[in-house]
């Protein structure tokens, strides 16, 4: 991890669909960990929890500070649940299936235009049911994620080839 990085968390999902709620509790569980140990020895991080509509949230990260925008988000890609990859440049242009009112690659790629990287990192969902809790396994693998995001390990993350 390079020294003095700006990172920004940008959390997606739908806090009522399983475990579709993986970004946003992943930004809960970063904003208390920043709140009880504050920014971590190798740069700053930012968090928004952009819910179901991060292309609301595209004016502010794109005039941001952040270097690196970072996009959770659960997906589908039959892997074991809980599972934790990243998605990179190569996935950008490429439509994930989602939840959401406009296509996370869209964004991704616009955004690409004015910030040094843009990934998503997925947590592989189980159960996307309406009314349901996060499954154990999706959980777990939201809490190793915030772990590897303040420990500034996150670029370990295998990077799924699409």
């Amino acid at each position: 991890m390079i020294q003095g990085i700006r990172l920004m968390i940008v959390g997606v999902g739908h806090r009522f669909r399983g475990d579709d709620l993986v970004g946003p509790h992943v930004c809960d569980l970063l904003n208390d960990r920043l709140e009880k140990e504050g920014q971590p020895s190798w740069g700053h991080i930012d968090v928004i929890d952009a819910d179901v509509m991060p292309e609301n949230f595209s004016k502010p990260i794109r005039n941001s500070d952040a270097d690196i925008v970072l996009f959770i988000d659960a997906v589908d890609l039959e892997r074991k649940p809980g599972a934790v990859f990243r998605l990179g440049r190569d996935a950008i242009g490429v439509p994930m299936p989602n939840t959401h009112s406009m296509p996370l690659s869209f964004i991704m790629q616009r955004l690409q235009e004015h910030k040094e990287r843009v990934e998503l990192i997925g947590v592989q969902a189980m159960d996307l049911g309406l009314f349901n809790e996060m499954t154990d396994p999706v959980r777990k693998g939201a809490e190793a994620l915030v772990e590897r995001i303040y420990d500034g390990t996150w670029e370990d993350i295998p990077t799924l080839e699409m």
